[in-house]
């Protein structure tokens, strides 16, 4: 509780009767319902509510709180002394800080809290219930939101907005949410060709349909309201007769095109184009709706046509794209950019395609970043490279984001869940550059593969290798074995091992979580002296809440050792602070270093210790395509390879 008892005593008696809680890394905020109060606690609440200092403190439980109580004391004592016009006020004051979080309690616990929007009337049209919406929506807990909250004063007048919301209403059919929805984006944006695409494949399929009803039928749970707004739509809909067609054409890729070949590309877009006509904002709509709405089967076709329709005037809405809320589309995105406005003719290296019947002009997909950007490893794709750093970088902020709430796990848990995470984005990015590569035909591959396994305490501290032929060999000490099998032009390059040590910060008392994290990290002597007879590739990965800007900070054997000695002749911890300085982030060591084999050893012995034995083989980590992607329109099929492997 932020609430100071010593300077407003009313609002903490207050807040202690609701009690609201909000787990560590949660959004959604819980109250208690309390028995009543008098008249003069609201009156109290009102005065304090008048002080900087305390309206300054007070967090969105605590706000959601006393609009609870105030709408209480207005339906018991006729008068709330005050206190929503106060609580009005604050709200202005820290627009956009508590807004959103204070609207997802008043709409989730099937409308417990729902009085929160009397104190608050109008929240219900601020873009914070709209992303209080998409959240309870995504959790699943926002049934019957329609009968308290009024859905005709929903608006959505961003468009970022409207790509998340849309999405996430249609796992909520039964709540009516896709209907609310494309009404609050009409609502917001107006019916413009965006807004009349969407909305067909979000909530009106049937509109699709040449030959569909003239009128929308009653589906279930259907209220009057939802019945006008679907009429709204139809009467705005169903004259544009272009929308209705590219809907049609899109919904085909999930459809009668489910499981077509590579065959179909040239009719698909000419009748996409046919359908479109010269109207650039129902092309760009249509370009957004590929990207976004294809399944994952027919990606390579999407990527195709997307390419085709997009012109030379479109580079901005594309990088618009680029950052699209889905990242999944925004990789799609990315590619396309470079497909069409990424290739440099002069580069010897990306040979230009032939003519073909099926494209009437020249295009690549290269993943190639601009000229004058170089890549910084030997994988010689620039792209390519930022794209694996910031996959990394993602899960390497969360994990930092959320250390506090999972630090006692241990270090080879939080490696086992962070690998395991990093593992499924890679692979999400490995899916989005092999559709790519579907789509160009390209016979030219090129694969990494990347394994770790987790280090079990039976085998850590047993006979490692022993390079150096001493008459002691060192034990075996590492959490975490990375090995890499590099390949180029088809030939392996030697596999390579690295081995990391974690550490991590700890709880101060883990009687007394609230003391907070320890300043050092712990470390073993004798386990960086093995670390360093074994390999001169070793590496501790520090466990912690982000140090400077490294959410996992990364510093080779050898410093960690010298900066502990240096440190205390001990060397039995290194300051937190000091790691900050020193280390490199996961994200960068990880695609530069490791993947840019700048490190790694390439002993047999090592290689084959760090693979491990039966019932302990390496967990694939990354198999993807680098290197190139090259089109060549017009090949026969049988020489088209198969893209990234």
């Amino acid at each position: 509780m932020t609430a100071d008892f010593n300077i407003s005593p009313g609002i903490h008696a207050m807040l202690h009767r609701y009690r609201p809680d909000k787990r560590p890394g949660k959004r959604v905020i819980t109250l208690e319902s309390p028995d009543s109060f008098n008249q003069e606690w609201i009156e109290e609440v009102a005065r304090e509510l008048e002080l900087p200092e305390v309206t300054a403190q007070l967090d969105a439980g605590e706000v959601a709180a006393l609009a609870l109580a105030a709408a209480s004391a207005r339906r018991r004592f006729g008068d709330d002394a005050g206190t929503t016009h106060a609580l009005q006020r604050l709200l202005e004051s820290r627009a956009g800080d508590l807004d959103a979080d204070i609207a997802l309690v008043a709409i989730t616990g099937h409308g417990q809290h729902r009085d929160i929007l009397k104190t608050f009337p109008d929240m219900v049209e601020s873009s914070a219930m709209i992303e209080a919406i998409i959240e309870a929506a995504s959790q699943g807990a926002m049934a019957g939101l329609h009968r308290y909250v009024d859905m005709s004063a929903l608006m959505i007048r961003d468009m970022n907005q409207a790509r998340l919301a849309l999405p996430v209403s249609e796992t909520r059919r039964d709540d009516l949410l896709p209907t609310y929805l494309v009404a609050a984006t009409a609502r917001g944006l107006g019916w413009t060709r965006w807004v009349k695409l969407f909305a067909i494949l979000c909530d009106g399929t049937e509109l699709a349909d040449e030959m569909g009803p003239p009128h929308p039928e009653k589906r279930n749970w259907e209220t009057d309201e939802s019945m006008g707004m679907r009429r709204e739509a139809w009467s705005e809909i169903l004259p544009d007769l272009p929308v209705r067609q590219v809907a049609r054409l899109i919904l085909d890729l999930e459809g009668v095109l489910s499981t077509s070949g590579p065959d179909v590309r040239a009719v698909y877009v000419r009748r996409l184009r046919t359908a479109i006509g010269d109207d650039d904002d129902l092309r760009r709509a249509t370009v957004e709706a590929l990207l976004s709405r294809s399944p994952p089967r027919q990606h390579d076709l999407a990527l195709f046509a997307a390419t085709r329709l997009v012109e030379a005037s479109d580079k901005a809405f594309v990088s618009e794209l680029v950052d699209h809320p889905d990242r999944e589309v925004g990789y799609l995105a990315d590619m396309v950019r470079h497909a069409v406005f990424g290739a440099v003719a002069a580069d010897d290296t990306w040979p230009a395609p032939g003519v073909s019947t099926i494209t009437d002009r020249l295009f690549q997909i290269g993943l190639m970043p601009a000229a004058t950007e170089h890549p910084l490893t030997w994988i010689g794709d620039r792209l390519l490279e930022r794209l694996i750093e910031q996959t990394i970088a993602g899960e390497e902020r969360r994990f930092a984001q959320e250390y506090r709430d999972h630090s006692e796990e241990g270090e080879e848990g939080l490696l086992r869940s962070f690998f395991s995470d990093l593992a499924n984005r890679l692979r999400d990015l490995g899916e989005g550059l092999r559709a790519t590569a579907r789509a160009t035909g390209s016979d030219r591959t090129a694969s990494i593969e990347l394994n770790y396994r987790p280090v079990d305490k039976s085998e850590e501290g047993k006979p490692g290798v022993n390079p150096r032929g001493d008459a002691e060999p060192p034990s075996f000490s590492a959490d975490l074995c990375l090995i890499i099998d590099p390949h180029l032009d088809g030939r392996p390059l030697g596999k390579r091992a690295t081995l990391v040590q974690a550490k991590r910060l700890r709880l101060k008392d883990t009687t007394r979580p609230e003391r907070g994290l320890t300043s050092s990290f712990k470390l073993d002597p004798r386990q960086m002296t093995d670390l360093i007879r074994q390999t001169g590739s070793s590496f501790y990965l520090f466990q912690c809440p982000g140090l400077l800007d490294r959410g996992i900070p990364i510093i080779p054997t050898q410093l960690v050792e010298d900066l502990a000695r240096h440190h205390a002749p001990s060397a039995a911890q290194i300051p937190a602070n000091l790691v900050g300085s020193a280390s490199r982030p996961l994200a960068e060591w990880l695609t530069y270093v490791v993947l840019g084999l700048r490190t790694g050893d390439p002993l047999a012995e090592l290689v084959a210790k760090a693979e491990g034995g039966d019932g302990r083989r390496p967990r694939p980590l990354t198999r993807f395509g680098t290197v190139e992607i090259v089109i060549r329109v017009g090949e026969p099929k049988s020489k088209a390879g198969d893209g990234f492997r």
